[in-house]
């Protein structure tokens, strides 16, 4: 195969576009979290560069903030809004053999904050992402912004 040019951009579309018709067809759940994760780093990276909020920046502070959480962002970031991410990327010398985790939620928050920085960097969505919000309104609207306010 010949060598090929592509963006980062392209690249993060790729792998969000996978993750989420993975997702869709009830493929496996950790392959889509570290596509959808590795999205989201290259995607996150873009807001970076342009000097604005990252989806994890915007997460972590709204998050340390709602649940009174004394800590710096950097760590929160890796033991909480990462910890699922770099568990199944890493096995470091001091790490555990054996993780627990929530693959559906996790797979979820990842491709959700990938698809909001990809908007918050150009405002578009990718083919698949109308079929996935239809997907978590159907199945999961307990991660939707009013789902806690109804069901009190």
């Amino acid at each position: 195969m010949a060598q090929i040019k592509i963006s980062k951009l392209d690249i993060a579309v790729n792998h969000l576009q996978m993750a989420i018709d993975m997702f869709l067809k009830n493929q496996d759940l950790l392959c889509i979290l570290t596509l959808a994760g590795a999205a989201d780093e290259i995607l996150g990276q873009y807001a970076t560069r342009a000097g604005e909020k990252t989806m994890l920046d915007l997460l972590c502070s709204s998050l340390k903030k709602e649940h009174s959480m004394n800590m710096t962002d950097k760590t929160f970031k890796w033991e909480y809004l990462n910890k699922a991410k770099n568990s199944i990327k890493h096995f470091n010398e001091k790490d555990v053999e054996v993780i627990e985790l929530d693959p559906e939620a996790e797979a979820l928050s990842m491709l959700i904050r990938a698809i909001g920085n990809l908007y918050s960097h150009d405002k578009t969505v990718t083919y698949n992402t109308p079929a996935l919000m239809e997907w978590i309104y159907e199945n999961r609207k307990d991660l939707l912004p009013y789902a806690q306010s109804q069901s009190t």
